[in-house]
């Protein structure tokens, strides 16, 4: 940090919103971030991703508190927080605690409070997520989750995890034994919300740049744990999530999304894409040249059968 950056007081929170086509959902979540950061000091940024659906014209008309960046294309989940990232890592000014929240989300008045008193309680916390729950009902277990190894996957796609949803041995995907009640560690959390130390952000760096969307809170997860930090779930306090509107992947947020059938199937390649970035990077090493073969031709499989299924899907609509 520089001896002037050193010298700024510094916020208590720096909010970075990435969003691309969700212009009906942009406005109720920057409300809510506003309601929760009063009495605090709170810098957000709003990163409109190539949207064009009027998200740019209506940010700047209706929410002149937010710092908003137009980088003309879409630069991808990472890429649209790592502009921000990458200037914050350079002038050494970020806040106390940076936040990653999506723009289908809405914050409760108490969440940013409750969220930094805990990490302020909890000095080994690298990073922090609360309750995430669905618009549709129901916990989005992504805030709650293990590793993607090689078994907790398989368990996972063989359903044995809704299965045996206690068992320890089958439900490591979203680590379903623990008391969601109660504060715990984990191994990953949800890009969604994503709350980071300062002091642990600036030691393992920015979202990496291999992956577009998808994957890169749980690599960031990875590699914070691998530096001594510890990952939270932390219930105190919760958001709701739309989820899955910007990709068209969910079916609950159908009815929101305005994702093409060859967005859909651009977007499932993204997933598998990441999937694999993951586990040749962190997990390959430690397996055999079989499980190697076996893991990444499974994922190619998985990648081929959703883009023919969202392909398959685009021509039924176009002939409906």
């Amino acid at each position: 940090m520089t001896e002037s950056a050193a010298n700024i007081p510094r916020d208590d929170l720096t909010v970075i919103v990435v969003a691309y086509h969700t212009r009906d959902l942009i406005g109720p979540c920057l409300e809510s971030v506003l309601t929760a950061a009063d009495g605090l000091r709170v810098a957000v940024y709003v990163v409109e991703n190539g949207s064009q659906d009027g998200s740019v014209e209506f940010v700047r008309e209706h929410f002149a508190a937010v710092n908003l960046i137009d980088p003309g294309s879409n630069l991808g989940f990472v890429g649209g927080n790592n502009l921000v990232l990458d200037e914050l890592l350079k002038r050494g000014t970020a806040g106390r605690y940076v936040l990653l929240l999506n723009p289908d989300t809405i914050v409760r008045p108490d969440t940013f409070r409750v969220m930094i008193a805990f990490m302020d309680a909890t000095p080994a916390a690298g990073a922090a997520t609360c309750r995430v729950d669905l618009a549709s009902g129901g916990l989005d277990w992504a805030c709650h989750r293990g590793f993607p190894t090689p078994w907790s996957s398989l368990t996972h796609m063989l359903g044995l995890q809704r299965v045996f949803p206690r068992s320890p041995l089958f439900a490591r995907y979203h680590r379903k034994w623990q008391n969601l009640s109660t504060t715990h560690e984990v191994d990953a959390i949800t890009g969604a919300f994503f709350l980071v130390r300062r002091e642990a952000f600036e030691q393992v760096g920015a979202l990496d740049t291999d992956y577009f969307m998808f994957g890169e809170d749980i690599d960031w997860a990875f590699r914070l744990k691998a530096a001594g930090w510890k990952v939270f779930y932390h219930p105190g306090t919760s958001i709701l999530h739309y989820k899955g509107v910007s990709t068209g992947l969910k079916a609950h947020s159908g009815r929101l999304t305005r994702a093409t059938a060859e967005r859909k199937a651009r977007v499932s390649g993204y997933f598998a894409e990441a999937m694999r970035i993951f586990y040749d990077k962190h997990l390959a090493a430690n397996d055999s040249a079989l499980v190697r073969w076996l893991v990444r031709g499974g994922i190619g499989a998985r990648r081929r059968l959703e883009a023919w299924r969202y392909r398959f899907e685009g021509l039924l609509s176009r002939e409906g």
